[in-house]
């Protein structure tokens, strides 16, 4: 007769073990007396760490003495798993009266599951998978393929990893100590699309049992084994391993082949061609609310190396499982389920998860269906494998990294020696740096990787110049170049449009005049005053378009922007007074049509234009936004115009007229500023004219850019 026995607690007295057992939770056995021949049950601990040679012991190590439970090798048809937690042990299928197992420990290298674990309480109960958690109810464990699993459940916050240049949240540690990890985006409250890497089908096929799988065999066959053969890649697989080359490929020396569990195990049916099929995740979590953390085929877990899987995988990125999504706290009734809108895998969207649902006939057609998050945090049947919804990578994490943090938000944990990039410190990323005394001639050549500087009275100014493929950045839905680093360590960016491929008119937010008159020195202010040089009492017409766009678009990221490194609309004189219909030459005038000598200072206080409460300038503007100067042209590799001064290379030519700025002068009764034209040179017009609009403003010095490489694919992406 063979029955299921529960290691309640293990004694140790001397050099005798006892195991109290309830046999059918009515008899109290104790085995005692244990020898090393397969009699009872012997233990042996790993000699050294990482060594495969084992030392035989009288006593089981203790919880705290730095060992981890590894396998049970048993001598008949006993079955032994480990709760490395509880330090408890479960043996099924036990022979009455033999217990014939080894019981193998290994020295527990898991530096990161120590960490974490050493900050939190874990839970020793066991939660009702038929309810939602929508609190945060903490830690708790699972065996998986590995041992014991540590996962969190509900609307739990201490649960952030840092890690690639995007934010992630723990789902579980695996068994063998590596840390499992779900994309949040790239800043720690992404939601909705910000917190999936884009919206894919699973394949483009849906009409065999073949469709289901992460990777899948040949539609049409005739048996289990060639229907679900790993032979080709899904839609789902061939996204996440290109998302994986241009993200990760760097890091990798830190991910963990710990595998994927994509289970096409079956509740009924026998998964062939077009055969109505309900997979195993059905049985386990449609009907029974009991997920499970172990992959029943081997077949079915998703490996590159890891020869407890299939060894299938190009790269070692998944997704998610559905019983991992229950034992977070989502549940399931089929097609529709229970709302959690609370717990941290809800954000607010569909996206996919790795589990198979059924092959079977849906609202009169016959397909693939695979479980998936809704928008209410639901677990749900999608309706078939074709349709796009949104992807989420997971990835596995090495057990033996150091850790720092706490797990917060504010505090993620983070791979020891690595940094979570802010403005301040992007100057690392342009090792060549240097300097320009000739402002005479264009700049054209490619600059990747270079930046240089200039030395003003505030401190070192760096800027872009030429045609760097490396000045991208990606901010309030919109593409931006930078165009300088200011002497503080904001960030100055030039609107570049919605898409990194945008040319012409589409890098502009629309045309407007300067102002609505020319007949007056006043109007080649950003704000002016009449009889004024320096008057700041009224908007000019595009400081109003300006505005407008701000209040539309940037107001919802305003905690980003800096108000105080302002933007300088430079009404100095060269001649003149600057007083009605005076003639007067400006101070850019002479730096830039006479002796090409650009500056980054900005001579007047009146003239630099920052918000209320700003440290310095006029502190005139409502909203943090201005224009680029005609200085900052120069800079770039522009020449006011002559015959031979066209730069339809560097960075700042789109082929348009635009605004900048920077007065030019007063003559002939018409008030003229500096733009660039459609050769990507500096000219001067008159103000009432309409040009194009590039909105430029300056980012903090402390926002975070927890990803990209500045490139047009890659942009810097500012959280």
């Amino acid at each position: 007769m063979k029955r299921k026995l529960i290691v309640c607690s293990l004694i140790l007295i001397s050099f005798v073990t006892y195991f109290i057992v309830s046999y059918d939770n009515k008899e109290v056995m104790q085995v005692s007396n244990l020898d090393n021949n397969l009699n009872d049950i012997a233990f042996y601990i790993q000699k050294e760490e990482g060594s495969e040679e084992y030392n035989s012991v009288d006593t089981i190590p203790s919880k705290d003495d730095g060992y981890v439970f590894k396998e049970a090798v048993c001598n008949d048809n006993s079955e032994v798993s480990f709760n490395n937690y509880l330090w408890r042990l479960e043996v099924s299928n036990m022979e009455q009266g033999k217990v014939r197992c080894k019981l193998y420990f290994d020295i527990d290298d898991a530096i990161a599951r120590k960490y974490i674990l050493s900050l939190n309480i874990v839970n020793e109960s066991t939660p009702d998978f038929s309810k939602t958690a929508t609190t945060d109810e903490g830690i708790f464990t699972a065996e998986d393929d590995y041992g014991t699993s540590y996962y969190w459940r509900g609307a739990v916050t201490n649960n952030y990893f840092y890690f690639a240049g995007y934010y992630w949240r723990i789902v579980r540690i695996n068994g063998d100590g590596t840390l499992r990890l779900i994309y949040q985006g790239i800043s720690p409250t992404s939601t909705e699309e910000e917190s999936q890497i884009s919206n894919t089908a699973w394949t483009s096929r849906e009409n065999d049992n073949a469709y289901v799988g992460y990777m899948y065999g040949a539609s049409g066959s005739n048996t289990y084994e060639e229907t679900h053969a790993n032979t080709n890649d899904s839609t789902m697989k061939t996204e996440l391993d290109n998302w994986y080359d241009e993200n990760l490929l760097d890091y990798e020396e830190y991910i963990a082949d710990s595998g994927f569990c994509g289970d096409r195990s079956l509740t009924s049916g026998t998964g062939i061609g077009t055969t109505t099929t309900y997979y195993g995740a059905y049985g386990r979590l449609a009907n029974n609310k009991t997920p499970s953390f172990k992959c029943t085929n081997q077949n079915d877990l998703y490996t590159k190396n890891n020869e407890q899987g299939n060894g299938a995988l190009t790269n070692p990125i998944g997704l998610i499982t559905v019983d991992e999504v229950a034992y977070a706290g989502g549940v399931s009734t089929g097609t529709g389920g229970t709302s959690n809108t609370s717990y941290y895998l809800y954000n607010g969207q569909n996206y996919k998860v790795m589990t198979p649902y059924a092959y079977f006939n849906d609202s009169g057609t016959t397909r693939a269906t695979l479980f998936g998050v809704d928008t209410n945090g639901v677990i749900r049947r999608f309706s078939n494998t074709t349709s796009s919804h949104g992807v989420r990578p997971v990835i596995n994490i090495n057990k033996n990294v150091e850790l720092e943090g706490t797990g917060t938000s504010s505090d993620p944990f983070k791979i020891v020696g690595t940094k979570i990039d802010t403005a301040a410190n992007l100057l690392a990323n342009y090792p060549t740096q240097l300097t320009r005394t000739d402002f005479s001639t264009t700049v054209t050549n490619t600059t990747t990787g270079t930046i240089y500087y200039e030395d003003t009275s505030k401190g070192r100014t760096y800027y872009f110049a030429g045609n760097p493929t490396d000045n991208w950045v990606k901010f309030g839905g919109f593409y931006w170049r930078i165009i300088r680093i200011n002497e503080d360590g904001t960030i100055r960016m030039i609107y570049q449009g919605t898409s990194a491929s945008t040319t012409g008119e589409e890098t502009q937010i629309g045309t407007s005049s300067f102002n609505s008159s020319d007949g007056n020195n006043m109007y080649i202010g950003y704000m002016y005053q009449s009889n004024q040089v320096h008057g700041l009492t009224s908007s000019s017409t595009i400081k109003g378009v300006l505005d407008n766009w701000y209040k539309k678009n940037l107001i919802s990221v305003a905690d980003k922007i800096d108000g105080n490194a302002g933007f300088c609309g430079d009404r100095t004189l060269s001649s003149g007074t600057g007083l009605g219909t005076t003639k007067t030459y400006y101070g850019a005038y002479n730096r830039l049509d006479i002796n090409k000598n650009p500056t980054f200072e900005c001579s007047n206080s009146s003239d630099l234009y920052t918000t209320s409460g700003s440290e310095q300038g006029n502190q005139a503007l409502q909203y943090p936004i201005g224009l680029i100067t005609a200085d900052e042209v120069a800079y770039a590799g522009g020449v006011y115009y002559n015959e031979i001064s066209d730069n339809t290379s560097y960075y700042l030519y789109t082929n348009q007229y635009y605004w900048t700025i920077s007065p030019y002068y007063f003559f002939a009764s018409t008030a003229r500023l500096f733009l660039v034209d459609s050769y990507g040179n500096l000219e001067n017009n008159r103000t009432f004219r309409e040009f194009g609009v590039r909105p430029v403003i300056n980012l903090k010095s402390d926002v975070t850019i927890p990803s990209g490489t500045g490139t047009s694919t890659n942009p810097y992406i500012i959280a």
